[in-house]
């Protein structure tokens, strides 16, 4: 399935190494994060959701990837790497 196969290609891309996994506030030092980040998302979090069919639309795969890329850029200043 096409949305299976994007993401598995996203977590396959070595630039995709900060988005695999929920963030971990604590061991990162983000005192702040739960302040900023309200709804937070991973592609890891989205394969599993594919795989265990919690999503019912395309459109909510999609919305959960872009919510991990404007997650990023809210939390994270322009010249960061992230």
């Amino acid at each position: 399935d096409w949305a299976k196969t994007t993401i598995q290609q996203m977590l396959d891309d070595e630039l995709s190494l900060p988005f695999r996994e929920p963030v971990n506030p604590v061991e990162l030092g983000l005192d702040d994060y739960w302040e900023v980040i309200k709804n937070p998302m991973d592609l890891g979090t989205i394969s599993k959701g594919l795989k265990r069919r919690r999503y019912s639309s395309l459109a909510q795969v999609v919305e959960d990837t872009v919510l991990v890329f404007e997650n990023a850029m809210l939390y994270n200043n322009r010249s960061d790497p992230v």
